[in-house]
C-alpha cells in the first residue's frame, strides 16, 4: 500500500438511492495513479464501514500539481 492522502469535500445526502455522496480529492506526491481497493479500505477505515459498500467512480488525474 503506498503513502497518500485523501481529502472529502461537497458532501450530499442522497435520500432517494439512501447513501452519501462527496467528492475525494487524494493526493499522492512522487507516486503512480493509487488502486481503488486502497481508496475503499482507506475510506471505509475514515468512515466506519464495510469496504464493499463503497463506490468508487468518475476518477480525473490533474497533472502538474495544483492541489
Amino acid at each position: 500500500m503506498t503513502e497518500f492522502l485523501i481529502r472529502t469535500r461537497k458532501f450530499k445526502n442522497n435520500p432517494l438511492l439512501g447513501r452519501k455522496q462527496f467528492v475525494v480529492e487524494v493526493m499522492h506526491p512522487g507516486t503512480a495513479n493509487v488502486s481503488k481497493k486502497d481508496l475503499a479500505e482507506k475510506l471505509a477505515k475514515m468512515y466506519k464501514h464495510d469496504n464493499k459498500t463503497i463506490q468508487l467512480f468518475g476518477f480525473k488525474t490533474a497533472f502538474g500539481g495544483g492541489r
